[in-house]
């Protein structure tokens, strides 16, 4: 009982970017990369509550979260 409640469905994941701080919610143990259009890893990460962007240059990433029980694709847009 209650094991079924640390399984984290894919739809359950997400990732909310708030200014140049993208936080994440239904996702523990997975590996996020932030990639440039030209298909470029700029930034990864163990997912843990947030990822500080702060560093990127201003343009669209695509955000990949990949792990045991979640694959999540987003696409970012940073001002």
């Amino acid at each position: 009982a209650g094991a079924a409640s640390s399984v984290a469905a894919s739809s359950s994941a997400k990732a909310m970017l708030t200014g140049r701080t993208l936080s994440f919610s239904g996702i523990s143990s997975a590996k996020a990369e932030v990639i440039n259009l030209q298909g470029q890893v700029v930034k990864s990460a163990t997912v843990s509550s947030a990822m500080d962007l702060s560093s990127l240059d201003a343009g669209v990433y695509m955000l990949r979260v990949a792990g045991k029980n979640v694959k999540l694709s987003q696409k970012i847009v940073l001002e």
